[in-house]
């Protein structure tokens, strides 16, 4: 998170490209693990900011305009319902997409 964060402020219309199997957008009460690991893009895009000890927004420095999915593969559910209620679907594409 660190380094997107830096990132950002260095080049102000950066975009993200995750490539990953995992989408990592879980909110706090949506993760079936609860594991922060789960969750760092939610703290980028501002979406989980009630979670110690990231409450005070520090890590937000993205919107979801400026983010791509590639490769995803594992997607919990609440991760696909975030994706959906952010219109996010268009930017990411799952491992079927990619093997095409």
């Amino acid at each position: 998170m660190g380094t997107v964060r830096g990132a950002t402020e260095r080049f102000k219309d950066l975009r993200l490209i995750w490539v990953d199997a995992h989408a990592d957008i879980n909110l706090p009460e949506t993760s079936p693990s609860g594991n922060i690991h789960g969750m760092p893009l939610a703290f980028l895009l501002g979406l989980a900011n009630n979670h110690p000890p990231f409450e005070d927004n520090r890590y937000h420095c993205l919107s979801t305009d400026r983010l791509a999915y590639i490769a995803l593969r594992d997607v919990d559910e609440g991760e696909h319902e975030i994706i959906a209620k952010h219109n996010m679907r268009g930017q990411a594409y799952f491992m079927e997409d990619v093997q095409k």
